[in-house]
This record gives structure tokens, sequence and C-alpha cells, in this order.
């Protein structure tokens, strides 16, 4: 069920930002600056989560799994899939 409503989500998601990338230059100009944001969020948390189990010599497999669950990740991962599905589902839909 999770799954689903997940897969949904992503979706709903993509023809938004697909949508809205269509509509002209300047939206998706917003929509490459939110999702640099977003890789920015993403590289930063995990670098984070990376440089602490190199410091505190931490196990990575055990320790990296927390990353997963801290909000900033999941909405910057959220963004940065969806707009990478939106952004792909663009540029086949102007080179057919």
């Amino acid at each position: 069920m999770m799954g689903a409503l997940s897969i949904a989500g992503l979706a709903a998601l993509s023809a938004l930002l697909f949508w809205l990338g269509s509509r002209g230059a300047g939206w998706l100009r917003w929509l490459d600056a939110a999702a640099s944001a977003a890789f920015l969020v993403l590289f930063a948390v995990f670098g984070a989560a990376v440089a602490n189990v190199m410091v505190e010599g931490e196990v990575y497999m055990t320790t990296i799994h927390g990353v997963i669950l801290q909000p900033a990740f999941l909405i910057g991962g959220g963004y940065a899939g969806a707009y990478t599905v939106a952004r792909t589902a663009l540029l086949a839909w102007k080179r057919a």
C-alpha cells in the first residue's frame, strides 16, 4: 500500500512539474533552481553523515540509515526524484 502511494505521489508531482516546465522558460528556470537547492541539501546531509562516520569511526552501513529518516533528506530527495522524472519527460517530449 505504501509503495503504491509513493509511486502515485511521484507521478502526480512529476506531472505537475512537467506541466509547469512546459509553460515557459521562466517556470523552467525556477524548477531548475529548486532542483539545485534540493540536490545541495541532499549532498550536504549525506556528506555530513559520511564525514561523521569517518571522524567517529563508526560502522558505515549501520549509521548511514539514520540519514534516510531526516526530513531535509526526504523532502530534497522527493523533489529531486520528481524533478528528474519530469525534466527527462520534457526533454523527450521536445525531441519528439
